[in-house]
């Protein structure tokens, strides 16, 4: 009785202190092991580090005593001491344990300590020199590393000869002086070797602008460190002179290459800036707001949904969601005003807003719009999102123990908590006792109080049951074993197989579109598997077959773990048919033989297009000197493959005019003043016509018309302002504008000489703006 009693106590308390099961350390690196446990229970507890796996190992590090080149910090706040290893040897594999003192038995887990060879990475290269030092004979010194293999690694640089390469230096490090030079061009390079294999980095070129011993000037160039060292020697500056000039006398042809390298720079610059601005004012307004068009939330729990928008266009507006989907939708969030179950967190860096709707209703069913309010614009940014309201059964419960550790060992009073943690809400829960006649019910909560009173014999069984409006379902059984059956003189021992039994969830049933991709949510507890690979299977059983890996994609199949939320997304791209089965969604345990796993049961559907979005792909403004204007047409859902043709709608009957999703339109096309296209999508499910493109021509002439083209939900016109008599060639003033009401050709022209004004002494901010940037950095 008293060895069993031993035995339990014995036990290490895992759920209080645990690490990585497996660690492997690079040979002559260092190794950092993170320890973790209960920042409530042992924050002030002295932390350790000892050789073996028993309560026997041989503490070699505390945190009040480092040992040479082992040494351990402790991180209260977070409830992590970190163990650090340096300069590994052979010697040191082995089975460790992170240790935590207390009164009576230490917290310990084991951990594996593996060492191994790494081969070495490229050698990285960097100055060690300060800028400019090589403008007066001064030497300049670069070194050669590498970031990662094991040690030792032995460094040597070469020179790059037209005959064989030559050994010049056993060191990592390179000087480079006026001495050493014969000619105008030398090339170095260095290797880096260890015992699993041999690296060069990167090639080292030297243009030397004057050769002589003392009175030399050169300029070294390497690709990876992305600057170079070049001097102008037209004077007598010390080498720690930062700053350096040269005559022309001396070297002509540098200064001639910069001129002509500082021309060609700053007409690409140029270029670049009008580019980028026309090309931004045209496509602002164009996909700069998404979401998923239909959601569903589940009755009583909350929903978050992700609206997307670009960054760089409105990090600082203010974003808000309202109930409706026109302009004159009811607002009930937004980023500077939460409402009760609504708030809305911006995300600026990445350009989206998450709505989180808590307590889902019935009544909350319907229409919603994502927003981005634009000031002084009297239309905001948009998008429509459908929202239902569904009822879910409850998953199997998990269970979690609430209680310190054990303290069942004096008596004291453990309490198992209950949660299911998908099925809509309300959820009712009851803890029973399982008996050889049949199951009592003891509680109507989802708490069992286990303590010495309450038990009569020797072993007990419990369970609890979870139940909605749509099923019921059992916990796994909760095993109690009494070592002394007294009232206040009793020890018991818990045991429940899984602790908690919902740390891996998705939704079991998941539909994708034939040709679309699909994004499935694997779910986890991130704080206790946050750093094990994830994968992705075929099959339902621990037999399946691996598809792909947190740190390994497969063509259409990748994965991204997003740590901190405890959640890896499985992404498939071109769905087909064959894809349909059942998956699964997996934890890597390492150490043992059960992975953590979810079974998926992916179908494939076939969609009918969605109405067609209709959208402007030229330059603006093109349409004034009868150049050509590409308008494009795309159903954003509906099942692969998806034909599209284009046709013009006339009095007798419409006639087919492009069999792709691209309308070209020029002078040549028109006949007549009005003009009228539409564009059809179709798959195997149906046909969508897209809205009417409304052409009007001004002068229909070959070679020198001007027409106007008008979208409705794009919100563009293409217009060009004729007023004045200069010929279409002569690029008179254009405006693009979203359409309002109009009061006709004067106020459209007022309109466009106010937007004209603006948005020329905007552009001229950002090229003075840039100028001074250029200027400032380009010699930096």
């Amino acid at each position: 009785m008293w060895t069993l009693i031993l035995f339990i106590c014995s036990i290490p308390v895992s759920g209080a202190l645990w690490a990585e099961k497996n660690a492997t350390g690079i040979l002559g690196r260092a190794i950092t092991i993170s320890c973790h446990y209960e920042a409530q229970w042992y924050q002030p507890s002295m932390k350790y580090w000892c050789h073996g796996w028993t309560r026997h190992c041989k503490v070699i590090a505390t945190t009040n005593w480092p040992n040479g080149r082992i040494s351990i910090t402790d991180n209260k706040t977070q409830g992590i001491f970190l163990v650090t290893m340096k300069n590994l040897q052979w010697r040191d594999a082995g089975w460790y344990s992170c240790g935590i003192e207390i009164a009576g038995h230490d917290p310990m887990f084991n951990v594996e300590l593996h060492i191994s060879d790494e081969a070495l990475s490229f050698p990285g290269l960097q100055y060690l020199s300060q800028p400019n030092v090589s403008c007066s004979g001064g030497s300049v010194t670069v070194s050669c590393e590498s970031a990662r293999g094991s040690l030792p690694i032995h460094y040597t640089w070469s020179e790059k000869t037209p005959s064989q390469d030559s050994k010049i230096s056993d060191t990592n490090k390179l000087d480079l002086h006026c001495q050493s030079f014969t000619q105008q061009h030398h090339q170095y390079y260095c290797t880096a070797s260890n015992t699993q294999g041999t690296n060069p980095s990167e090639i080292v070129h030297v243009s030397v602008s004057n050769v002589r011993e003392k009175n030399c000037s050169y300029r070294i160039q390497t690709n990876s460190i992305g600057e170079e060292y070049f001097c102008d020697n037209s004077s007598t500056i010390s080498p720690t002179t930062s700053r350096t000039t040269r005559t022309p006398s001396e070297s002509k042809s540098v200064t001639e290459s910069y001129v002509v390298w500082d021309v060609i720079r700053w007409v690409l610059f140029t270029l670049l800036v009008i580019c980028s601005v026309s090309v931004t004012m045209f496509t602002r307004k164009h996909y700069a707001l998404w979401a998923e068009k239909d959601v569903t939330g589940i009755l009583g729990r909350a929903i978050t949904i992700s609206c997307h928008y670009k960054a760089r266009w409105y990090q600082s507006h203010m974003k808000y969601w309202c109930h409706g989907w026109t302009h004159q939708c009811q607002v009930i969030a937004s980023t500077n005003w939460p409402n009760g179950r609504i708030s809305i967190t911006d995300h600026k860096t990445q350009g989206i807003f998450l709505v989180t709707m808590k307590n889902l209703q019935w009544r909350d069913a319907g229409r919603y719009s994502c927003g981005i309010e634009i000031p002084g614009i009297y239309y905001d940014l948009m998008f429509n999102v459908n929202l239902h309201i569904s009822e879910e059964a409850v998953s199997v419960p998990g269970l979690r123990f609430l209680s310190q550790p054990n303290i069942s060992w004096s008596g004291g009073s453990v309490t198992v908590s209950c949660e299911s943690a998908r099925g809509s809400l309300p959820i009712h829960y009851t803890w029973s006792e399982k008996t050889p006649s049949q199951d009592s019910m003891i509680s109507y909560t989802n708490k069992l109080d286990l303590h010495c009173q309450s038990f009569t014999w020797k072993h007990h069984q419990y369970y609890c049951t979870a139940s909605n409006t749509q099923g019921t379902k059992p916990s796994e059984i909760v095993h109690v074993s009494v070592s002394n059956v007294r009232e206040k003189n009793c020890s018991y021992r818990i045991q429940a197989n899984s602790t908690v039994s919902d740390v891996l969830w998705a939704e079991k049933h998941v539909t994708g579109i034939l040709g679309r991709a699909i994004t499935i949510s694997c779910h986890y507890e991130n704080w206790w598997y946050q750093s094990n690979v994830k994968y992705w299977c075929r099959g339902w059983n621990r037999l399946c077959s691996v598809r792909a890996k947190t740190n390994w994609p497969n063509g259409r199949i990748s994965i991204t773990d997003n740590k901190t939320q405890g959640i890896f997304l499985v992404a498939i791209k071109n769905l087909q048919r064959e894809d349909a089965g059942w998956y699964s969604c997996g934890i890597q345990i390492p150490g043992t033989y059960y992975d953590l796993m979810f079974n998926v049961n992916l179908h494939i559907s076939e969609e009918a297009v969605s109405v067609p979005e209709l959208r402007f792909l030229s330059q603006p403004n093109v349409s004034c000197s009868g150049g050509s204007v590409t308008v494009s047409c795309e159903s954003a859902r509906g099942s692969l493959p998806i034909h599209y043709t284009w046709s013009e709608k006339t009095p007798s009957q419409d006639s087919m005019i492009s069999y792709t999703n691209k309308l070209d339109l020029h002078c040549q096309s028109f006949t007549r003043q009005h003009h009228q296209y539409y564009c059809t999508a179709s798959n195997t499910q149906g046909t969508n016509p897209s809205e009417i493109v409304h052409v009007s021509v001004n002068n229909v002439k070959e070679k020198n018309c001007s027409y106007r083209i008008q979208i409705n939900s794009v919100r563009r016109e293409y217009t060009y302002d004729n007023s004045s008599t200069k010929s279409p060639t002569a690029s008179p003033k254009i405006s693009q504008r979203a359409t309002r009401t109009s009061s006709g050709p004067k106020s459209v022209r007022k309109s466009c000489v106010v937007w004209d004004v603006i948005r020329w002494v905007l552009f001229t901010l950002l090229v003075i703006c840039s100028v001074s940037v250029t200027m400032f950095t380009q010699k930096h």
